[in-house]
């Protein structure tokens, strides 16, 4: 199921890679291989995306030059250990801005806004399933034969997934099934996240074939997960960039839908920690990750510990945060009293 929107999703991430990945100059993208390379491999997707495409989109915007980005791959880089560098840095410093205009004039023009995928009430019914039954994975399979049939790969993807996750070890045209799956990857992955949002910025770990695992700023999460959630079963999200943000963030109902949530190194003091336990929304949660925001102590450690919106919480990482004015005698013992497993490394400091 590769549809225009898709393709041109996945073109626009392409190209803002490659931009990210040149921003330091011509200098420093002539001097490491390491940036040559994502940028070739950038380009080499776009080629592929467009291609895919198909000649019916192509015909309907003739505005468009089809071919030649089809030809990236065949005309600009023919031989991997021979490419044109200065063909590649002329094609990010002069062809990728103004192709990246082209494309998201494309995307305005579709009906559907930028921040919203069109699926069929089918399709919203086998995802819906998935996500009210996570840890179900005939839903998965379900959901992955509808997809087979309208020739998607991500039925493939959630078959070898769902199979390496019960130990499954066997060949697949011609590969393990740790090879086809990271080959899956390889090839789709951009277009199945461009799909949460058409200008994702975080990264994001897949199991059983859907996001379970996402790491972002904390703005793009409270823009973004309400429609993240309409298609992948989120439980875990690592947020950067939080301090900026903490009521807005406490006050978010799709915290409800997560078992873990990671905060660390975001600078958080005391009165963050404050703002976070007054959550309504953290009910399910069975970690917490504040390591290392330098500010907290036994005193934003005994809120935790203490906190009745934390009810189901099992761990609790607080590595690297020694902040000596943020204790006293009643916040030890609070502590020490509940989880204090927890708590050691830091009370060793205080006691």
């Amino acid at each position: 199921m590769i549809d225009l929107r898709t393709c041109l999703l996945c073109i626009c991430g392409m190209i803002r890679h490659a931009c990210a990945h040149t921003r330091d100059g011509r200098d420093a993208f002539f001097a490491d291989r390491m940036t040559q390379d994502a940028v070739i491999w950038n380009l080499d997707v776009i080629s592929q995306a467009v291609r895919d495409l198909g000649q019916p989109v192509w015909a309907a915007n003739p505005h468009v030059a089809w071919e030649r980005l089809a030809g990236l791959h065949d005309h600009l880089l023919p031989e991997y250990y021979n490419v044109d560098l200065n063909a590649v840095w002329g094609v990010v410093e002069q062809d990728l801005p103004k192709l990246r205009n082209t494309i998201e004039s494309l995307l305005r023009e579709l009906s559907a806004p930028p921040d919203f995928v069109v699926m069929t009430t089918e399709e919203e019914a086998f995802l819906q399933a998935v996500i009210n039954r996570p840890d179900d994975d005939l839903p998965r399979l379900v959901y992955a034969d509808w997809l087979d049939e309208r020739g998607d790969p991500r039925g493939e993807f959630i078959r070898v997934q769902v199979d390496l996750s019960r130990g499954a070890v066997e060949e697949r045209h011609g590969a393990t099934l740790g090879e086809r799956e990271r080959d899956l990857l390889f090839r789709h992955r951009s277009a199945w996240l461009g799909r949460l949002s058409g200008n994702w910025r975080g990264d994001a770990v897949f199991d059983r074939g859907f996001v379970v695992h996402v790491t972002v700023s904390a703005r793009e999460f409270l823009r973004g997960v309400d429609l993240w959630l309409r298609y992948e079963p989120i439980r875990k999200v690592a947020l950067y960039g939080a301090a900026e943000c903490m009521p807005e963030l406490a006050n978010c109902p799709a915290l409800a839908r997560l078992t873990a949530l990671g905060l660390g190194h975001n600078e958080l003091e005391h009165d963050h920690i404050e703002q976070l336990i007054r959550s309504p929304y953290l009910s399910q949660l069975v970690e917490l990750d504040l390591c290392y925001n330098r500010n907290l102590g036994p005193a934003s450690g005994s809120l935790v510990a203490n906190a009745p919106t934390l009810s189901r919480l099992q761990e609790v990482h607080f590595d690297g945060n020694d902040n000596i004015y943020d204790v006293d005698a009643a916040d030890v013992a609070r502590v020490r009293g509940t989880k204090g497993l927890y708590w050691t490394k830091v009370l060793r400091r205080f006691s």
